[in-house]
């Protein structure tokens, strides 16, 4: 599951100065209930209830509030369930919850519903006009009168939603004349103190940009704060301090991804003025998401807290035990503690030189272990070799070398492997693609380069094909295969791409040999997509039996 949160809780002091508190976690990826083998990362999806609810009651009768999250990569109704259960005060759609039809039809119907105008997403909407998947704005009413906070929702410019949505692009969608009713200044109660803008986008993406400029084209000098997601990086960008654009009344936060941290970020604001001498002040934090440190964050110690008056308050609450006891419940329903085997190291996706030396990088692990010697392609090379052995009676099946290169996009593991007991929820969260596997026969160095888009004899860059029309869409459907049986060519976005002059010159070469389905048993599983095109990303040649630097042209 893919969430992010952001709670405002407001509150007038005797200096006329509004303060906001803005809590914020973005790309959840369904860690809902904690890391297993990281035990500083031990909050779950209760705890997050827990924090949301002290905050808000902390503030008494002054509280408002806000949260988006990005929905869910998991098909089924588990996770939207346990979502509504949080106290968020608005929510906005993002890329994972827009996979299948199935899915997109359950939100529309059973989510978006339940929260009553405050799931938005400004550039999404569902092509049949009778369902409503997200609005595009609402407004928070601040206490006593002292204005209101507008909340915008943006999806990015994304390209691969199922056919049952559209997606319009920012920019042009920020030339609707909802904008104008969204950004209409008024007097007393009706004054804009603040604009949260909830980007499912990168924070250095045009798109961001774009949405900064359209706000201060209407409101030159009302705070604006930009909670930006999808990139997994934990950013700010003050854009007082950008020599480009010097707008003090502007900040970006974005939260990182995975339940790691949660972000903070501390907005006054003077309630008395709109000199633009009277700067708002932006102080940002970034917590980890461990239940000492979240129960810090809500000023509790050891699951107490004591009352000004006396009383002692405690962390857990009814709803938040129900919330664990609900994930523990599905967890052993589906099977997700089987042990699968036990891993000798740390497998990481980022490991250091030494760690390469010794065999501990998970991407050598997929490549020189499972592809090579597992499943189908093992099959093919067994083939290979088993001709050339019986052209040569002589030579030994093993001393056969065939050689080959295997491409997989840089994010198409999202997870570490950690050493010790392996489950299948481990490899849910390691892998959680379905995945299509091409295999190419007799593919040279010169092949290589056109494939990966780069041609050194001419000098050209190859950009924007598709890998996609090879096979029928059927084959995409319904294919199960042992879960060490996956490779393919993947990228960030779960897309297929090769450059278009290497298709048509592998095409060609009619070189194209063996087209598979690849797909993992997957206790929640993900969408079966056929892939199409994802413009300007580059594949990774993260391994090969080749020696690299001497492909021959």
């Amino acid at each position: 599951m893919i969430i992010l949160v952001i709670l405002i809780l407001a509150s007038h002091n005797i200096f006329a100065v509004l303060d906001f508190t803005l809590l914020h976690t973005t790309d959840i990826h369904g860690w809902i209930g904690g890391h297993e083998h990281q035990l500083d990362l031990d909050a779950d999806l209760g705890d997050l209830y827990n924090l949301i609810y002290h905050m808000k009651t902390d503030q008494t009768s002054d509280k408002i509030g806000t949260g988006l999250s990005d929905g869910t990569p998991i098909q089924g109704e588990f996770i939207f369930e346990e979502v509504k259960k949080l106290p968020y005060d608005g929510l906005c759609i993002g890329n994972h919850e827009l996979g299948t039809k199935e899915e997109i039809n359950y939100i529309a119907d059973n989510f978006t519903p339940y929260w009553n105008g405050t799931f938005v997403s400004a550039n999404v909407e569902h092509k049949d006009k009778s369902k409503n998947l997200a609005d595009k704005f609402f407004s928070l009413p601040l206490p006593k009168g002292q204005g209101r906070v507008v909340i915008l929702g943006f999806l990015y410019n994304m390209s691969n939603a199922a056919s049952n949505v559209i997606v319009h692009t920012v920019s042009e969608t920020l030339k609707q004349p909802f904008m104008d009713e969204a950004l209409k200044d008024g007097e007393k109660e009706q004054k804009i103190r603040l604009v949260v803008a909830l980007c499912h986008i990168a924070t250095p993406d045009d798109e961001v940009l774009q949405i900064r400029a359209a706000v201060r084209q209407k409101l030159p000098n009302v705070p604006l704060v930009l909670l930006t997601a999808h990139s997994h990086q934990e950013r700010i960008k003050d854009y007082g301090s950008d020599k480009e654009i010097l707008d003090p009344f502007s900040y970006a936060m974005e939260s990182g991804c995975y339940s790691h941290k949660v972000g903070q970020l501390l907005v006054k604001i003077d309630d008395q003025t709109d000199n633009s001498d009277t700067l708002p002040s932006f102080t940002h934090k970034f917590v980890t998401a461990s239940k000492i440190q979240l129960q810090k964050l809500a000023g509790f110690i050891d699951g107490q807290k004591k009352l000004d008056s006396g009383d002692i308050i405690y962390w857990d609450t009814p709803t938040s035990k129900q919330i664990q006891a609900d994930i523990a419940n599905k967890y052993e329903q589906l099977n997700l503690s089987l042990k699968l085997g036990c891993s000798p190291f740390h497998f990481k996706r980022r490991p250091n030189s030494t760690e390469i030396k010794e065999g501990k990088g998970l991407y050598q692990l997929v490549i020189d272990k499972i592809i090579k010697n597992k499943g189908s392609f093992r099959q093919w090379i067994n083939n290979q070799q088993s001709k050339s052995n019986n052209i040569n009676k002589r030579s030994r099946i093993n001393d056969v070398v065939v050689p080959t290169v295997a491409v997989l996009g840089k994010s198409s593991l999202r997870y570490d492997i950690y050493e010790g007991r392996l489950t299948s929820n481990d490899i849910f969260t390691v892998d959680p693609f379905d995945n299509y596997f091409a295999l190419f026969e007799d593919v040279d160095g010169q092949d290589m380069r056109i494939l990966m888009g780069i041609d050194k004899i001419s000098g050209k860059q190859y950009r924007n094909g598709a890998f996609d029309d090879i096979n029928d869409g059927n084959e995409y459907k319904n294919m199960k295969i042992d879960h060490n049986e996956y490779s393919g060519w993947r990228d960030e976005e779960h897309r297929y791409e090769i450059r278009q002059q290497g298709q048509q010159y592998l095409e060609q070469k009619d070189q194209l040999i063996e087209n598979e389905k690849i797909s993992q048993h997957h206790a929640f599983p993900y969408s079966h997509r056929k892939p199409t095109l994802s413009v300007g990303i580059k594949y990774d040649l993260l391994a090969s039996t080749y020696d690299c630097n001497k492909l021959q042209v």
